[in-house]
């Protein structure tokens, strides 16, 4: 079946489609957009499975080192938690084998902002999705979003004394972990491409194209009734799966922490963490 690569390699680097058209001007005008923004930009044409051309904008961003001034001397809670959730992607990205290649610097203002919407009413389960969601949405990490939201989230749930995944994660724990997290992550990293390309989506659907390529081994159909959605859905639904995967690998005892109404906030969890 013909998929579309999101995710091209352009000589030696990788690129992420940005734009998708049927007529070379409007191409042009999307890489000068990028271009103005200070992207890094590749065009390149290509024929769709119905046999027409199309013409595609890829873009990279600049990578270039973020000086430590980026995140301020400020002891207030969102820059405490800046700095905190900075140290779970270190920390995140040290623990995988082979490093991990950054494709963008850190969004360090953009991550603050995400700290700053995270919604402390609640259950702790939606306390828990919703860092987890919108801290992928956001996508402030110059890569390893996924795996350092989950950490976060992980994280926050320990502060609350919720042990999850209910199992040990060494040896197959490891192993376990990463084949039950699987499903998430491509159906999220699915939503996201809705959410930010649904028109580039579109087109290819309508041009023949049946799948989106997200990596070198993950594939997923287009499904005509995701086109659909709005952007308000979209982020519903990623929540949604968000607190399904926090279920999923829940034990008893965790889902009962997690149906409890929380009570810490951000200081509370930022001091909570200091104190480890």
């Amino acid at each position: 079946m013909p998929s579309l690569e999101l995710h091209p390699t352009i000589g030696t680097m990788r690129y992420t489609l940005r734009g998708l058209y049927r007529d070379l001007d409007t191409q042009a005008r999307k890489a000068v957009q990028l271009r103005q923004e200070g992207f890094q930009v590749a065009t390149f044409d290509l024929t769709s499975p119905a046999g027409h051309p199309l013409f595609a904008v890829a873009a990279r961003h600049d990578v270039s080192p973020l000086a430590r001034a980026g995140i301020p001397h400020v002891h207030t809670s969102d820059w405490e938690a800046t700095r905190m959730a900075v140290e779970v992607f270190q920390r995140t990205t040290r623990a995988v084998a082979g490093g991990v290649r950054w494709y963008k610097r850190l969004d360090v203002e953009g991550l603050r902002k995400c700290i700053q919407r995270y919604g402390w009413n609640g259950t702790c389960l939606d306390v828990a999705a919703g860092i987890l969601s919108s801290t992928v949405v956001a996508h402030p990490f110059p890569n390893a979003n996924h795996r350092t939201a989950v950490s976060l989230c992980r994280l926050y749930l320990g502060s609350v004394g919720i042990t999850w995944p209910h199992y040990d994660l060494r040896g197959r724990g490891v192993r376990r972990y990463v084949r039950d997290t699987a499903p998430f992550f491509l159906r999220s990293k699915t939503l996201l491409q809705l959410l930010r390309h649904r028109q580039l989506v579109r087109l290819a659907h309508e041009e023949g194209f049946t799948d989106l390529r997200l990596g070198l081994d993950k594939e997923v159909p287009i499904v005509e009734e995701d086109l659909r959605l709005e952007p308000l859905e979209i982020r519903r639904r990623h929540l949604r799966v968000s607190a399904d995967l926090l279920e999923r690998l829940s034990d008893e005892p965790a889902r009962f922490g997690l149906y409890r109404p929380n009570k810490p906030g951000l200081r509370d969890w930022v001091r909570w963490y200091q104190r480890g």
